[in-house]
């Protein structure tokens, strides 16, 4: 994610998209590692298609 500070009204619709696109993916990313440790309450996961 690029270091930059940005209102989010000042970004274009693909800036935004990308932000919220990072986003999730950290949030993700973090839900799997917490889980894997064995903190279920604090995670939730996609469910498995």
């Amino acid at each position: 994610m690029e270091e930059k500070t940005h209102m989010i009204k000042d970004l274009d619709v693909e800036e935004r998209e990308q932000v919220f696109t990072d986003v999730a993916r950290v949030l993700e990313n973090t839900a799997c590692e917490v889980f894997i440790e064995g903190h279920r309450h604090f995670a939730a996961l996609p469910p498995m298609w």
